[in-house]
């Protein structure tokens, strides 16, 4: 909730839509976002840079500088922000800490309490 009132935030995935919104009704994180983008609604997926800006389109013109992708996928969320432009973040649950080749996260962290910093600059 914290991070809502703050920040304008976007959820994006992949899938179908009579998948991913009820789960993500049921767990109650869908109230903390302004939009949520499913790529079966979008037309295309992560990493396509046509889906990247679909939702970019949505976002109202802001530069793409102040719009950090997070996610834990380096092909769909990390990949596909760079190469759109975003900075990104990748979080890391439980795997060993990757060695990264060409393509490479802005941040790198292993819990969302690592965000703050980023976020707020300190």
């Amino acid at each position: 909730g914290r991070l809502s009132r703050h920040f304008r935030m976007f959820l994006i995935t992949n899938g179908v839509a009579k998948t991913q919104r009820p789960r993500l009704r049921e767990s109650g994180l869908d109230i903390f976002f302004e939009k949520i983008f499913v790529s079966e609604e979008v037309g295309a997926a992560k990493p396509s840079a046509t889906y990247f800006e679909a939702v970019y389109k949505e976002m109202g013109g802001i530069p793409k500088s102040d719009v950090l992708v997070i996610g834990d996928s380096m092909t769909s969320d990390i990949a596909g922000g760079n190469g759109f432009g975003f900075d990104t973040c990748h979080i890391i649950w439980d795997d060993p800490m990757p060695e990264y080749d060409v393509c490479k996260p802005d941040y790198t962290i292993r819990s969302l309490q690592e965000l703050l910093p980023i976020l707020y600059g300190c």
